[in-house]
């Protein structure tokens, strides 16, 4: 009864929020302006080649065999963006090139959280294939960039700011306009990259994601749909357990009164959210002092399993009675859930995930079919964060097969 009426208190707060921006319309998205060259490319390196059978063989995922035909080259790919301060930055990222007759679809694949030190080597760009066997560690370019690439795919990795060769900057951790121009920025690099090499490319985009990178990839095709002067042409997205409304987010974290799993990363874009936003307020003075140091240090820094003892008492009463303003801006300043996109969204989301709640996906699904856009919801029943990612590939290569007007049967 006390979780019962726990949720429900959260869920009358949740709401309220979701009201005030459905009425309010989207959020106006960042203050700072992406890298307007189309030539940003700096250097491109062979870093791998594998052939089909090998990638198929890594995890022999049933429904996979038939779906992953071609063998892949892995290049690191280094290129130049704006960091959310709008100065440039050098970035790197991974580009996996399928071995086919004739020209390809591209593929925007955006991966995971990465905790910064802890898991650097798990970037795209380090092409890293060690301990990949399990769908709780690193098993994101192993499984779903390499066979996205062997179904065909031009793919198209961003390791985002903070990781690889912008390791020596922070990453600024669930910022959707950032994530969006540094992945746009990386498309361009990538078209570059492959008409130097004679990799013939069809013009066609599709975009992925999971988790962070659900958020990532949702905020790339919101920003070419609304800037479509690039020749991008969206075809369609698919995307695993986004946090699409991190505003929303932001308020069940807020109002939680039990154990929160993962929930260091909370923290982390909180932080992210007050350096990004320039907003003049302590990180002490939202998450208690005790924790905010070690926290500023490593993400990974030792807190209270309850968020209610992580946070401080006034920012959690502020967020629950709606007075913290600016915060609460810089939230909504990244959400991406309420748009109308011209291409179909195909939302992926385990039902019991305790990450990322299901309602981020039920949320987006609504307002963008109350718009009159196109998509479908495929919730995932009784599954976590991580354990829909094997059907997630299958569905989304069928899905995409599909709006090519192509049938496959895995």
């Amino acid at each position: 009864m006390k979780r019962l009426a726990l949720i429900s208190g959260c869920l009358v707060i949740l709401i309220g929020a979701v009201l005030c921006l459905f009425l309010n319309g989207p959020h106006q998205k960042g203050p700072v302006v992406s890298n307007g060259k189309t030539t940003c490319l700096r250097s491109a390196e062979l870093i791998a080649t594998e052939t089909s059978e090998a990638i198929y063989q890594r995890h022999r995922v049933p429904g996979t065999r038939e779906l992953f035909r071609h063998d892949v080259k892995v290049y690191r790919l280094i290129y130049t963006t704006r960091d959310v301060d709008g100065t440039e930055v050098t970035v790197s990222g991974a580009v996996l090139a399928p071995a086919v007759a004739g020209p390809s679809p591209t593929m925007s694949y955006h991966r995971g959280t990465i905790i910064p030190v802890h898991n650097e080597t798990w970037a795209p760009s380090y092409y890293n294939l060690e301990n990949n066997q399990s769908i709780y560690e690193n098993y994101e370019m192993s499984f779903l960039a390499a066979g996205f690439a062997s179904a065909g795919y031009f793919t198209v990795a961003p390791d985002m700011i903070g990781y690889g060769a912008s390791r020596d900057h922070e990453h600024p951790y669930g910022h959707a306009p950032s994530l969006a121009w540094v992945s746009r920025d990386m498309l361009r690099a990538a078209r570059e990259f492959a008409g130097k090499e004679g990799i013939a490319l069809d013009g066609r985009l599709f975009i992925t994601g999971w988790s962070e990178g659900g958020l990532a990839g949702m905020a790339l095709h919101e920003l070419l749909e609304r800037e479509p002067n690039d020749g991008f042409s969206v075809r369609g997205s698919s995307l695993l357990a986004g946090p699409y409304a991190p505003s929303a987010h932001l308020d069940w974290f807020c109002c939680i009164d039990e154990p929160y799993p993962e929930q260091e990363i909370r923290y982390w874009i909180l932080r992210s959210m007050l350096r990004v936003h320039r907003i003049p307020r302590p990180f002490e003075e939202v998450v208690r002092p005790e924790f905010a140091a070690g926290l500023a240090r490593d993400v990974l820094a030792p807190v209270p399993a309850n968020p209610r003892d992580g946070l401080t008492p006034a920012f959690r009463a502020g967020m629950q009675n709606r007075t913290e303003t600016a915060i609460r801006q810089a939230f909504e300043d990244s959400d991406r859930y309420d748009w109308r996109p011209k291409a179909p969204v195909f939302l992926h989301h385990g039902t019991h995930d305790d990450i990322v709640p299901f309602f981020m996906s039920q949320m987006a699904y609504n307002a963008m079919r109350a718009r009159g856009g196109a998509g479908k919801l495929y919730p995932y029943i009784a599954k976590d964060h991580y354990q829909p990612v094997n059907t997630y590939v299958i569905r989304t290569l069928t899905d995409f097969a599909q709006l090519q007007g192509k049938e496959i049967n895995p």
